[in-house]
């Protein structure tokens, strides 16, 4: 279990990123929420809902219109490149399972002059 000091939060983990890497609904945003409170969150999850009600809609995965993922991606990468502008300390909770997309958003962060703390999530046996 990771234990983050009290706050101010961003005083300690300014210029810190943390990465979760795991499978769709492994709780990775939920450990995000409890355990990184007052650090920057970024999550396609998130924009998504935006986007749904901004378009009137609720989001749900059965009816979402995949052809709004570059928009997705879009803004995503705008929020990444304003928190890196800020030098804030981000939780990125995606699945960021993908190598080398989880490689380049390293590489972005490293040259901004962050620090990179993983946090994985293992599938349970059974």
């Amino acid at each position: 279990m990771l234990l983050l000091p009290k706050p101010p939060y961003q005083d300690v983990w300014k210029k810190v990123a943390f990465i979760t890497l795991g499978l769709p609904g492994c709780s990775k945003s939920t450990w995000a929420a409890k355990n990184c409170p007052g650090l920057e969150r970024l999550e396609r999850d998130e924009i998504r809902v935006v986007l749904a009600h901004e378009a009137g809609e609720e989001f749900c995965w059965a009816s979402w219109d995949f052809s709004r993922e570059a928009e997705v991606t879009r803004r995503w990468q705008q929020r990444l490149d304003d928190l890196i502008r800020q030098g804030v300390g981000l939780v990125c909770s995606d699945t960021n399972l993908n190598a080398l997309y989880r490689r380049q958003l390293a590489e972005k962060l490293l040259a901004a002059g962050y620090s990179l703390r993983y946090v994985f999530f293992d599938v349970p046996e059974e």
